[in-house]
């Protein structure tokens, strides 16, 4: 494990503010930053309540429901940031109002 925060990963990947927040809630839950984008939540050291702790963080910080499965879909770092950034915008399409 790197103790490092920074985390070189591909353009498609780059931490943006959801993708900083999952790194930061990674690190919070398991005491380092994971080593790269193809980082497995649960070989780096996850489980079942690691994940819900993570999950629980990423609820108040988004203020939106983040479903337990998505850790659990998605392990792997970059695919995880993918999805969430996919949830956080359709929170807030959804709670945009009409013009």
């Amino acid at each position: 494990m790197k103790n490092s925060s920074k985390i070189d990963m591909p353009p498609e990947t780059k931490p943006d503010p959801v993708g900083s927040t999952v790194i930061q809630a990674w690190t919070e839950v398991l005491g380092s930053p994971p080593d790269g984008p193809e980082t497995n939540f649960f070989d780096f050291g996850g489980h079942s309540t690691a994940a819900m702790r993570m999950i629980t963080r990423l609820r108040a910080r988004w203020d939106t429901e983040v479903p337990i499965r998505l850790i659990f879909e998605h392990p792997v770092l970059a695919d995880f940031i993918a999805a969430a950034r996919r949830l956080v915008a359709a929170a807030a399409t959804s709670t945009e109002e009409p013009a």
